[in-house]
């Protein structure tokens, strides 16, 4: 009968790790005999090696994974930008000569399409991103999306002030990110 020392040396020595009843097995461990042989030294070094390399390949990979949901975000949002400044702004230029109520009601025929694009992207970049991130990530892309809005179809000529808010957002973007560009 093994005691309980034994049994968690044996856990060790075969890659396994837990205290509970339920033996989790370290998908990036393997057991080799360490019998006779002269190059069971040798063995265990390129086991060795061989793990250290699997292992930064996950991690890149891994961040290549991260890196693919944060573009997908990105794009999903301009997306639902592009809808949520026509639904905001489109019946100033549009529909000016119609009730109120009749904007109204054609915006959040325009905002449905909005959400049905933001929820997505909002829920995929939560899994990469802290929701601080993603606002700050969601007004650069909405002040991208709505200086060009402005000046090309509501005909609005851009000032400097777009370029003093473009500036505060990204110095609100650098803040919110800059453990991610660290590397931390």
């Amino acid at each position: 009968m093994k005691t309980a020392q034994s049994l968690k040396g044996s856990k060790a020595q075969h890659g396994v790790s837990g205290d509970s009843g339920a033996l989790q097995a370290d998908p990036l461990s393997t057991h080799i005999p360490q019998g006779n042989c002269a190059s069971a030294g040798l063995s265990h070094a390129l086991q060795r090696r061989a793990t250290a390399k699997l292992r930064k390949l996950l991690q890149h990979v891994k961040r290549e994974n991260i890196m693919a949901q944060i573009l997908t975000t990105a794009i999903l949002l301009v997306l639902s930008n592009v809808f949520m400044t026509m639904a905001w702004y489109g019946h100033l230029q549009d529909l000016r000569h119609r009730p109120w109520f009749v904007a109204a009601l054609i915006s959040w025929g325009i905002a449905l399409f909005e959400y049905l694009i933001q929820v997505p992207a909002n829920r995929l970049g939560h899994q990469v991103l802290s929701v601080g991130q993603l606002k700050i990530m969601q007004e650069v892309i909405s002040l991208a999306v709505f200086v060009p809005f402005a000046w090309l179809y509501l005909k609005e000529k851009p000032s400097w002030d777009y370029l003093w808010a473009a500036c505060c957002l990204l110095g609100a973007a650098f803040f919110v990110f800059r453990s991610r560009l660290s590397g931390h």
